[in-house]
């Protein structure tokens, strides 16, 4: 097993990046979807990568798991999909509610259930299947310009999300950016598939380029996307409200701030959202929080919060883009955690049911 120091390097770098995407996904911090599903992509790219550079050196053929994780569960057909759902859920996309995004998901389901039924006699010789070397050449190569393609497929269709959609939260310039770093990295691929071999130095001195290109990507990500772009937003401030006094009005600036997240950045869509978030956002303590919003508006934090709720929902029912979804998944949307909560909530917020209030 030869492994020199580019070796390192790359695998050094793609395990951070899947350890940094699992960091990610478990952090009370970045609860928005857009975030885990960057960071999904993350820890997609970096099991490719793994997978790839441990089978180059022999692991898959010592370990059983590592072969089958490697090779056998086709990770290439879900290359960019988190990403294509990241731009859906960023520009706030009426299809990212879809359960049609699950169709996004078959091929990979697909080429995973026929990777399984060559497993069956290969490895465990269950059965015996006639010309089953020829059935795995024909499957694998289609797995891989399926894959590619499919990449290709996605990117494109991304393209007219990220520069014909709507800029709902200011983030076109971020989210163009990502798509041509991420386009990039496919053209990359698609030329290394394309050139023959020995251009370049050979197809390893190629793979150094894409998989270190990759590297690059994932620690960009990490710093422009998901800390310089996203941790300001959440840094703590001091716990305690400041020396000076701060009366409990509209004109409070820790009022003017909570009512600056609620409207711009919609945190009331987060169903896990509650005062103890809310107070960590703002850099003060719960109970500030709590006799802060009671005083100016007269409610506990969770009136205050469903209060934004019911008028997102009421928004959406009157907006004829969204009238080919359910209110249920209206009220999903608007953050609420339960088909009774919403239900109850809205009726005593405007004194009728959901369903009236779209009737009338």
């Amino acid at each position: 097993m030869d492994i020199n120091l580019l070796d390192l390097v790359i695998l050094v770098s793609l395990a951070q990046g899947f350890v940094f995407g699992l960091g990610i996904l478990l952090s009370k911090a970045f609860r928005a979807t857009p975030a885990r599903l960057l960071a999904y992509s993350i820890m997609m790219i970096a099991t490719i990568g793994l997978n790839i550079w441990l089978s180059r050196w022999g692991f898959d053929e010592r370990y059983y798991f590592i072969d089958f994780f490697g090779d056998d569960v086709p990770w290439m057909l879900l290359y960019y999909v988190p990403l294509f759902l990241f731009f859906l859920e960023s520009i706030q996309h009426p299809y990212r509610w879809s359960r049609r995004r699950l169709w996004l998901f078959l091929p990979f389901v697909l080429f995973l259930m026929l990777n399984i039924f060559i497993n069956g006699d290969v490895d465990f010789e269950w059965y015996a299947v006639a010309e089953i070397e020829r059935i795995m050449e024909v499957v694998y190569a289609a797995e891989f310009f399926g894959a590619l393609a499919y990449s290709l497929l996605l990117c494109s269709l991304s393209y007219w999300l990220v520069w014909r959609g709507e800029d709902k939260n200011g983030k076109g310039v971020w989210l163009k950016k990502i798509w041509w770093i991420s386009t990039g990295l496919i053209l990359l691929w698609l030329l290394i598939v394309l050139l023959p071999s020995g251009i370049f130095g050979g197809d390893q001195s190629m793979d150094y380029i894409f998989w270190g290109a990759i590297s690059g990507f994932i620690y960009w990500t990490a710093y422009k996307g998901l800390y310089q772009f996203k941790l300001p937003q959440t840094s703590p401030l001091p716990a305690s409200p400041s020396p000076e006094p701060r009366p409990f009005t509209v004109e409070n600036s820790h009022f003017i701030r909570l009512e600056k997240l609620m409207k711009k950045e919609e945190l009331y869509r987060d169903p896990t959202l509650g005062r103890d978030v809310l107070a960590e956002r703002l850099g003060i303590s719960s109970g500030y929080l709590s006799q802060l919003i009671n005083a100016v508006t007269g409610e506990n934090i969770t009136h205050y919060i469903n209060n934004y709720r019911v008028e997102a929902v009421k928004k959406m029912i009157q907006d004829p883009d969204f009238s080919q979804y359910s209110l249920l998944a209206l009220g999903e949307e608007a953050g609420f955690s339960s088909k009774s909560a919403f239900y109850t909530t809205f009726k005593k917020k405007v004194g009728m049911t959901p369903n009236a209030f779209r009737k009338q």
